[in-house]
């Protein structure tokens, strides 16, 4: 009888015994979890969700800090004229090109041409007369002049720098050369010029007599 009694259910006090357990075993792990949920250890799915407060922020109009315009009107933008730009006459040069020619530069106008020094007329470049006196005498000597040629190539200018030592010889340079010496004007620009000159007059007994 007792072989055959091990594999019926079990007996009323068993189950008992098994139902305390159980609902023991249930407090333990109910009791554990309010402790967690009251310490934020895990979340409370029971805590009811925090109400939204709403706050309408009441909008004042500054109606006396910006004018008042009538429905109908229509702000326009002010014109802000621009500035004047500057007129620039170019008046005709007298003699000058056609200004109906776009391709031509105005302006003023400057000479054009060469730069060309004084230059001797040999011809006239003769040595003067031997004084009377100064041949007499024996006299000899260089005389230096400085001399100014004009724009039609005359001496108009002949001064003594250094003399001969002798007055007769000095003064025959000087007329000698403003009167007979000539020459080609300087150019600048292709425009005759004035210039200065130094040049030297010889006297030699030797030449005289030959």
């Amino acid at each position: 009888m007792s072989a055959l009694s091990v594999g019926h259910a079990p007996r009323g006090a068993d189950k008992q015994r098994y139902l305390s357990v159980a609902l023991v075993v249930s407090l333990h792990v109910a009791v554990i979890y309010v402790l967690l949920t009251a310490f934020e250890i895990i979340p409370n799915p029971f805590k009811p969700t925090p109400p939204v407060i709403t706050r309408i922020i009441q909008q004042t109009e500054h109606r006396d800090t910006f004018p008042q315009f009538p429905d109908n009107h229509r702000f326009i933008r002010p014109v802000v004229p621009e500035p004047d730009q500057p007129v620039i006459d170019i008046a005709k040069d007298n003699g000058g090109p056609n200004p109906g020619n776009g391709n031509q530069i105005y302006g003023p106008t400057f000479p054009t041409g060469p730069t060309i020094g004084v230059r001797a007329i040999a011809d006239t470049h003769t040595i003067p007369p031997y004084p009377t006196l100064g041949m007499r005498l024996g006299h000899e000597g260089i005389v230096q002049l400085r001399i100014v040629v004009d724009e039609q190539g005359r001496v108009v200018v002949a001064q003594v720098e250094s003399s001969s030592g002798y007055t007769e010889l000095d003064d025959a340079a000087v007329a000698w050369v403003q009167s007979r010496w000539r020459y080609q004007p300087a150019m600048q620009d292709g425009r005759a010029v004035s210039a200065t000159l130094h040049v030297a007059v010889k006297f030699h007994l030797n030449s005289a007599r030959g």
